[in-house]
């Protein structure tokens, strides 16, 4: 077997030897891949935490999308029941509201979801955390791109090990690897409840 030295320079090697693009190309690849062993995240700040802008989209992808759409999926087709109320097209309203009630159902369940995190990251106990398994999450994607379903274990304060699940877009490559050490801010009424620490 290749001490890993050595191997690093036959790759190394080999990437000077591709033209320039591709050799541009894979390099980048194997830079990515270099930093992808197991780090160490900094501790949270103490409660309660600030929530910044655009906090939805990086700690809950899904719920940012059923959010999202269901206020376009229901907002437009509320704007035209109005429109066509006052126009004396009320026969076509029940129609229309169907749309409205699709849309309503899905923001609510946004909604629900992202306050659900909002409150576990402003309030949540903070306890060590180790990612198990790391994987693509194929089900969501947004602009072509899917997010990475991070696994975690942690223990709560009544000594019990559990595990969480987090779906992120931007994780640092060394903190979504297994064996990487984070934080995990748990409920401490509903201890199973959990999001992981860092946000990215």
């Amino acid at each position: 077997m290749k001490r890993p030295e050595i191997a690093t320079g036959l790759q190394q090697q080999l990437l000077e030897s591709l033209p320039g693009a591709f050799g541009k190309m894979f390099a980048g690849l194997g830079d990515q891949f270099a930093l992808a062993r197991p780090g160490v995240a900094e501790p949270p700040p103490p409660t309660p935490r600030p929530i910044g802008w655009g906090f939805a989209g990086k700690v809950d992808p899904s719920g940012a999308f059923f959010r999202m759409f269901g206020l376009l999926f229901g907002g437009i087709p509320t704007a035209m029941m109005i429109a066509m109320a006052s126009s004396g097209l009320g026969g076509q309203v029940a129609f229309v509201g169907l749309f409205t009630l699709i849309g309503g159902i899905m923001a609510t369940i946004g909604f629900v979801r992202i306050g659900r995190v909002k409150r576990l990251f402003r309030d949540g106990v903070a306890t060590d955390a180790l990612v198990t398994d790391v994987k693509v999450d194929t089900s969501l994607k947004v602009n072509g791109r899917s997010p990475h379903r991070i696994t975690y274990t942690y223990r709560s304060a009544d000594g019990v090990q559990r595990e969480g699940s987090v779906a992120r877009f931007k994780v640092r490559p060394e903190l979504r690897v297994p064996g990487a050490r984070v934080y995990a801010l748990y409920d401490d009424k509903q201890p199973d409840k959990s999001t992981m620490w860092p946000i990215r």
